[in-house]
C-alpha cells in the first residue's frame, strides 16, 4: 500500500499503433475496452459490430410455484454501460472503424485474408 504517496507517470508514453479486433462474439469487457479505446481515439476498431452485451446481468430465482411450471429463474440486465457519446453499449454494441467480414476463403485458408487486412490496417494507422 502506498499510504499517501503518489506514483509519477512513466516518462515514456506508448507510441505504437493499436488496432482492436472485434466481432459479433465480443461481449462485455471486450466491448468496454473497444468502446473506451474508440471514444478516446486511442485505437482503430477492426472487424464486425460487437454483440451488444454492455450491461451486468443478474439471475433472479423464482418461487417454488414457478419451478413447478418449469420456470426456475429469469435474467435481468440491471446496469448499463454508457459511452462518452451518451449511447449505451447494450443492444448497440461497438461499430468498428474498419469493417471486415470473415469470408469462406478466410476459413479455408487459415484466415490469410483476415490477417492481411488486419496488418494493413495497423500499417496505415
Amino acid at each position: 500500500m502506498l499510504s499517501g504517496r503518489s506514483i509519477a507517470p512513466a516518462p515514456n508514453h506508448y507510441t505504437k499503433k493499436v488496432v482492436v479486433a472485434v466481432n459479433e462474439n465480443s461481449f462485455s469487457a471486450a466491448e468496454f475496452l473497444a468502446a473506451i479505446m474508440q471514444d478516446n481515439h486511442q485505437a482503430i476498431i477492426f472487424g464486425q459490430r460487437t454483440g451488444g452485451a454492455g450491461g451486468l446481468v443478474r439471475s433472479v430465482e423464482l418461487s417454488p410455484d414457478f419451478k413447478k411450471a418449469g420456470i426456475s429463474d429469469f435474467k435481468l440486465t440491471w446496469t448499463l454501460a454508457w459511452r462518452s457519446s451518451g449511447s449505451p453499449i447494450e443492444d448497440l454494441g461497438v461499430t468498428p472503424d474498419i469493417f471486415y467480414n470473415i469470408t469462406v476463403d478466410d476459413l479455408r485458408s487459415g484466415y490469410v485474408g483476415y490477417r492481411e487486412a488486419l496488418l494493413a490496417t495497423a500499417v496505415k494507422q
